[in-house]
């Protein structure tokens, strides 16, 4: 059974009658789809659509949600000294999430380890911590290093001068001994020979 509160704070969402939304809820809770609510059961949800009547089924899990942590809210202010009708009041009737932490958030009861901190006097620290730091006084960012200019004709990495390999292969070449001149000076001693063999006879 839903909450005559969530009820009537639904009826204002959507722009229709409290009875018109306990009857979709109704159906919804007895196993009826939303595609069929929307196009069978016109007359009783207020000529509601489908894709409203599924809204409709989210927004109520939404706020039974809230209710649940109201309840849990109500229950840490009665043990406040000092509490005002007023803030219960204001608690109660309270159908944003957002806003029902902020009406809690004077009167909760800090943590062991905040109060151990306020106690020292640490208090104005934290106020100074969380202060906003106005944009003048912000740190500016340093201006991203510009990269040198390629050069025009770069040499592409791992290239090596070649061009003294053709004339050392050459030079190496021309040191190497030819079969002419090989031979040369052996037919040289061999008329040498025959020359002083004839002069001796």
């Amino acid at each position: 059974m839903t909450a005559q509160p969530i009820l009537e704070a639904l009826a204002k969402e959507f722009s229709t009658d409290v009875p018109s939304i306990q009857a979709t809820f109704e159906m919804l809770d007895a196993g009826l789809s939303a595609p069929f609510i929307g196009k069978f059961r016109r007359g009783r949800t207020g000529a509601m659509s489908e894709v409203h009547v599924r809204k409709l089924a989210r927004r109520r899990e939404e706020l039974v949600e809230l209710d649940r942590r109201r309840g849990t809210i109500l229950r840490a202010l009665e043990r406040v000294e000092g509490i005002s009708p007023k803030a219960i009041d204001e608690v109660t009737r309270c159908m944003d999430r957002f806003r029902l932490e902020d009406l809690y958030v004077p009167h909760r009861r800090p943590e062991p380890e905040v109060q151990l901190a306020m106690d020292r006097g640490l208090g104005g620290l934290a106020d100074l911590l969380v202060e906003p730091i106005p944009k003048s006084q912000r740190p500016q960012k340093p201006a991203p290093a510009q990269e040198p200019a390629p050069e025009s004709n770069p040499e592409p990495a791992g290239a090596e001068d070649t061009s003294s390999e053709p004339a050392n292969e050459n030079a190496e070449a021309s040191k190497e001994p030819t079969p002419e001149s090989v031979e040369a000076p052996a037919e040289n001693a061999a008329e040498n020979t025959a020359e002083n063999t004839a002069e001796n006879t």
